[in-house]
């Protein structure tokens, strides 16, 4: 379980569900790059090694030995662990951050000079369907945002923005599948009266969703016209928006991502 003989190019501490994400999709691709993790947890640490990352035994190896650190920890636990982590010594490239909340100045602060790129990716990741906020932090230069970016690329799309837009990325994509996820168990709530099986339901909304979202990207239609495309005056569409409308749910729903947005801002202090 010690250094490898070369340096791994890249090394994730932690291995959740987003690390494994990044890791099984750069495998899907036929990826060159030698891939480690430092995960505690013993079983998931199992699972990483039987899919051919090489496993190190501590931290400290991790640093010591990768060119590039992935930190895929929880911003709680980076938190609480910023004295040991300043000890470490790292001698690698840059470091890319998955950790909602914790700035890239306050990585830099650990390792200075280091080329931190702080990113924000989102669950759909996991199907190959993610989105990801990248942002530089003080030392990163382009090609190293265009290495990052190829990172993800099997498995989401990346937009760039500044660091300061990330808690808005966190808002809108990050937090994002779940209002998607609420939205359908509204609907499934109420089932019964539409005459259609929760699973129907469940298929109908999904695909409606995923065809939308196209028409949304892709169709060169603003988001006003593809909704008055399909509102014929007195059909089925506008008798559901005019009570939405009513019941002010734009409202409801634009302070909702607005919450979001302010509590991200909050963890970052």
């Amino acid at each position: 379980m010690g250094c490898l003989e070369v340096p791994a190019d890249l090394a994730f501490l932690g291995g959740g569900k987003m690390a494994s994400a990044i890791f099984e999709g750069l495998k899907s691709e036929g990826t060159a790059l030698s891939c480690a993790v430092y995960e505690p947890n013993g079983e998931l640490a199992q699972i990483w090694k039987s899919k051919g990352a090489h496993c190190y035994h501590s931290a400290e190896e991790l640093f010591a030995d990768a060119k590039w650190v992935v930190w895929a920890i929880k911003p709680q636990i980076f938190k609480s662990e910023k004295a040991s982590y300043k000890k470490l010594q790292f001698k690698g490239q840059g470091m890319i951050s998955v950790m909602a909340g914790i700035s890239s100045s306050e990585i830099e602060a650990l390792f200075p000079s280091v080329a931190v790129v702080r990113t924000m990716p989102n669950t759909p990741l996991m199907l190959k369907q993610g989105m990801v906020g990248m942002a530089k932090g003080s030392y990163v230069v382009d090609e190293q945002m265009e290495f990052v970016a190829s990172l993800f690329s099997p498995v989401a799309k990346t937009l760039v923005v500044e660091e300061s837009q990330l808690d808005g990325v966190t808002a809108v994509s990050g937090s994002g599948p779940a209002y998607l996820f609420y939205l359908a168990e509204c609907i499934v709530e109420h089932s019964s009266e539409l005459k259609l099986k929760p699973e129907e339901l469940i298929q109908l909304w999904a695909q409606t969703m995923r065809g939308a979202a196209d028409m949304l990207e892709y169709s060169g239609m603003t988001a006003t016209q593809l909704r008055e495309q399909v509102t014929s005056p007195g059909g089925t569409t506008q008798a559901a928006l005019e009570m939405m409308k009513a019941r002010h749910l734009g409202d409801h729903f634009g302070a909702g991502v607005l919450a979001a947005h302010h509590r991200s801002l909050e963890l970052s202090q």
